[in-house]
C-alpha cells in the first residue's frame, strides 16, 4: 500500500470542509485535517507533517476580521518548511487567482467546480511533490562536485559568476533561499575584494571618500600593464554535507594581523568593513590564507537524511572509479 498524502485544508465555512473532506476522502489515498483558520493552521504545521494544504483566500478571523488564506504561505516559510499550498477562490475574481499565483501558490481551484478539478489539481501538485522528492534522493547521491575558475580582473564577471553558482546550489542542494542568498552575497563580496583590493591594489579607503574616483580607478588599472595580466582563481567545493568556495588573488597581500572585527562599532558603519562583516556573520567560517592573498569560506548543509544516508554518502566511503 502506498504511502498516504497528508492535506490541511484551510476554511471557515463548515460545510465546505465537510465537502472537501468528503471528496479527497473518496479517493482513499488522503489523509485530511481540516482547520477553521490560520491560527489554527499554525498550530496544526508545527505538529503534524503535511505533503499539501488547500486553503480558501478569505477566512473569517473570530468573527471580525477577513484573513488572506494566502498568508499561510508566509507561515510555511516561517516554520521552515517546504508544503505546496492550492489556493481555493469562491468568487470567480480572475484578480484573486493572479494574486495567489503570484504569492507562490502551486495551484488553484473553483469551489464552483470544485468536484470537476479537485482530483486533477491535486493530482498534479503530487506529482510535483514525488519529483521533488526523486530530485532530493538523486541530491543525497552525489559524492562531491568541484568546479575551477580563473579569470581576469573584470568585475563584469561577478555578476554571471553570482548566476551560475545560485544555479548549482538551487539546482544541487536543499538549502534554504535565504541560505542560498546569504552564500551569494558573501561570494560576491569576497571576489569583488580579490579583484578590486587584491589584484587592482585600490584601497578601500578611496571608497570612502570618493565612490567616483574609486570606480575610475577600477576601470583604469585593469587596462594598466602592472596589473592586467593577474587573475583571480575560484575553486568552488560542494558535496552533500558542506560548501566551500576559496578564492585566490595575484596582489601583494595584506598583514593578517591588521584585519579589524567589523562588528566593532567603530567599524560597522564603514563601507569598507561591510564586506567581511556579511561574510562572517553569513557563512561558518571564513579563513584567510598566503598572507591575505587567499580566502576560503565554508557553508555547512543541514542533515535531514537519516544517519545512515548520511554514512554513504560520506566522502571517504566512495572512492573513484
Amino acid at each position: 500500500m502506498s504511502e498516504l498524502i497528508r492535506v490541511l485544508v484551510i476554511d471557515d465555512d463548515a460545510a465546505w470542509q465537510k465537502v472537501m473532506l468528503l471528496l479527497l476522502a473518496r479517493r482513499g489515498d488522503f489523509d485530511v485535517h481540516a482547520v477553521m483558520n490560520l491560527q489554527e493552521a499554525r498550530a496544526q504545521l508545527k505538529k503534524n507533517p503535511y505533503d499539501i494544504v488547500i486553503s480558501d483566500l478569505e477566512l473569517a478571523s473570530s468573527g471580525r476580521l477577513v484573513e488572506n488564506g494566502l498568508d499561510v504561505i508566509s507561515i510555511i516559510e516561517e516554520e521552515g518548511l517546504e508544503i505546496p499550498v492550492i489556493a481555493v477562490t469562491g468568487n470567480g475574481n480572475e484578480t484573486s487567482v493572479v494574486e495567489a499565483l503570484q504569492r507562490g501558490a502551486a495551484n488553484y481551484i473553483s469551489k464552483f467546480n470544485v468536484r470537476d478539478h479537485l482530483y486533477k489539481t491535486v493530482d498534479s501538485v503530487v506529482q510535483t511533490i514525488g519529483q521533488r522528492k526523486l530530485k532530493s534522493k538523486l541530491l543525497g547521491s552525489i559524492v562531491e562536485l568541484k568546479l575551477r575558475y580563473c579569470i581576469h580582473n573584470d568585475i563584469r564577471l561577478i555578476s554571471p559568476f553570482i548566476e551560475e553558482l545560485k544555479s548549482n546550489l538551487s539546482s544541487r542542494t536543499e538549502l534554504s533561499t535565504t541560505t542560498i542568498t546569504r552564500i551569494l552575497i558573501s561570494a560576491e563580496e569576497a571576489l569583488m575584494n580579490s579583484i578590486v583590493h587584491g589584484n587592482l591594489e585600490i584601497s578601500s579607503e578611496i571608497r570612502e571618500t570618493s565612490m567616483a574616483e574609486y570606480h575610475d580607478m577600477i576601470e583604469t588599472r585593469a587596462q594598466d600593464p602592472q596589473y592586467q595580466n593577474r587573475r583571480v582563481s575560484l575553486e568552488i567545493s560542494l558535496n552533500p554535507v558542506r560548501f566551500q568556495l576559496t578564492i585566490q588573488d595575484q596582489g601583494i597581500g595584506f598583514d593578517l594581523s591588521n584585519i579589524k572585527d567589523p562588528r566593532d562599532e567603530k567599524y560597522i558603519s564603514r563601507a569598507s568593513g561591510r564586506g567581511m562583516l556579511l561574510m562572517q556573520t553569513f557563512m561558518d567560517s571564513v579563513e584567510y590564507s598566503d598572507h591575505g592573498r587567499c580566502i576560503c569560506m565554508t557553508k555547512m548543509i543541514p542533515q535531514n537524511m537519516p544517519e545512515s544516508d548520511q554514512k554513504l554518502n560520506a566522502l571517504n566511503f566512495c572512492k573513484p572509479c
